[in-house]
């Protein structure tokens, strides 16, 4: 199969980040840690593994940072990811292959991923403490088990993503979408979770005024979770595009406030809002 691959060198990284500078064009091509090549079909780690054929992947803020090189290789999250990879976590596709020990699910089902390579994807029993409260994002053994290092697909050599026609993942990762769900709308699932899961950890009091930071995906979602399920709440967002402003304000925000150096904005915010809840969307705006 075709895919998207990242693999780690530190001649390329070097020079893709200086090419990268003067036009980012350059940060593709032979030179590159991002690529376009040819790879088997990905293997089951384990006989309750299924594989997935990718119907429409979408693109995370830090598949974006990766290929893009904003980051930083002293970065201690480093240490729970392993090369090569195919990014894309955020996947709606159909199962195509089952393993002999699955039982949950089937051939032909439509699902989207719960992306985390957590205790039981890695056939780890009994699960961590964290685990076993659902806290997935929380394990305690992304280093360990039948996967390389690799916090959720597309961050372990051997659960790639969906850059990529195939997809492998466990089972329990695996979440059936109904037929009345369009796979554009289905491939949302992953963002609109983490804004949702940001929501319910802390509902406005009613009446009260909500700061969305930042308006991408995930910022989106948030406006339209709180146009919907606090319906009194006044919104208030910072944008730091046009295009941005005009999609929160489609979405219900009642004021859309320009990004500017924090200090001032903060100002800004308390003399033109009043802002009760401030909460910082995961992601930069």
């Amino acid at each position: 199969m075709r895919a998207l691959v990242t693999d780690f060198s530190a001649p390329k990284l070097v020079l893709t980040s200086l090419l990268g500078r003067v036009d980012k064009r350059l940060f593709f091509g032979p030179h590159s840690t991002f690529a376009l090549k040819e790879l088997p079909d990905p293997e089951l780690p384990a006989p309750d593994w299924v594989t997935i054929r990718t119907r429409l992947c979408g693109i995370c803020g830090s598949d974006y940072k990766q290929v893009f090189l904003n980051g930083s290789v002293a970065n201690p999250m480093t240490a729970l990811i392993s090369f090569p990879q195919v990014l894309g976590h955020e996947v709606v596709g159909t199962i195509e292959r089952v393993g002999p020990a699955v039982r949950a699910r089937r051939a032909g089902e439509r699902v989207v991923l719960n992306p985390w390579l957590s205790c039981a994807p890695r056939g780890i029993d009994p699960p961590c403490p964290a685990c076993r409260e659902g806290q997935y994002s929380i394990c305690h053994n992304f280093a360990r088990g039948v996967l390389p290092p690799g916090i959720h697909t597309g961050n372990s050599s051997k659960a790639t993503g969906g850059f990529a026609p195939r997809v492998p993942a466990h089972e329990s990762m695996c979440i059936a979408v109904p037929d009345a769900v369009t796979d554009e709308e289905a491939v949302l699932a992953d963002p609109f979770s983490v804004s949702l899961h940001g929501f319910l950890k802390r509902k406005p009091a009613p009446g009260a005024t909500a700061l969305v930071y930042g308006c991408g995906t995930l910022g989106l979602i948030a406006i339209a979770i709180l146009r919907a399920l606090a319906p009194t709440t006044r919104v208030v967002a910072i944008a730091r595009f046009p295009h941005q402003k005009a999609l929160a304000e489609r979405f219900g925000a009642a004021l859309v406030l320009p990004h500017e150096p924090l200090v001032p904005l903060i100002e800004r915010i308390a003399a033109e809002t009043g802002a009760q809840l401030m909460r910082p969307w995961h992601g930069a705006p």
